[in-house]
């Protein structure tokens, strides 16, 4: 097969794409830039640069993944802020406009917020219909930060599982 095929044998007959892959749905994005998150808003996180989007289903311009067809996605995301600051922060992945999964960070020590930069994954199994739409907000309660630069540390992906 070509490259980034996936292929299964059956008896007797030649290679074929196997039936929960044949919507062709993978992807894995990351942040090709440094995007500023302000303070007390939930902020779409911008994945503008693909690694890899079997099915085209990822779209650049609107940072969401639009799933091809009805069934269960795996959504993973992840970022750590390239700024220090004393602040909670939250990472949500949204199913079209709403919160479905989210992961919280709070830095108080003794009382007292620590400056430090912060790590944040989220993940979730998530029920799509066909054209529902999967993205990634985050969110801070104390000066902003930024994130980006680093598709190692910043990325959104996503498989069908069924």
């Amino acid at each position: 097969g070509a490259s980034a095929t996936w292929v299964t044998v059956n008896a007797g007959a030649p290679w074929a794409a196997p039936a929960s892959l044949a919507a062709g749905c993978m992807f894995r994005v990351g942040v090709g830039s440094t995007q500023a998150i302000a303070n007390t808003t939930w902020t779409k996180v911008e994945f503008d640069t693909e690694e890899f989007d079997l099915g085209s289903d990822f779209n650049t311009s609107t940072y969401e993944f639009t799933a091809p067809a009805t069934g269960k996605y795996y959504l993973h995301g992840g970022f750590r802020t390239s700024t220090t600051h004393s602040a909670d922060d939250d990472m949500a992945i949204y199913k079209n406009s709403s919160a479905y999964a989210m992961h919280s960070t709070f830095r108080q020590a003794g009382g007292s917020y620590v400056v430090t930069s912060s790590t944040l994954q989220v993940s979730c199994i998530m029920d799509m219909s066909a054209s529902d739409t999967a993205s990634v907000y985050a969110h801070t309660e104390g000066g902003g930060f930024s994130i980006g630069n680093s598709s190692i540390t910043q990325f959104f992906e996503g498989y069908r599982l069924v």
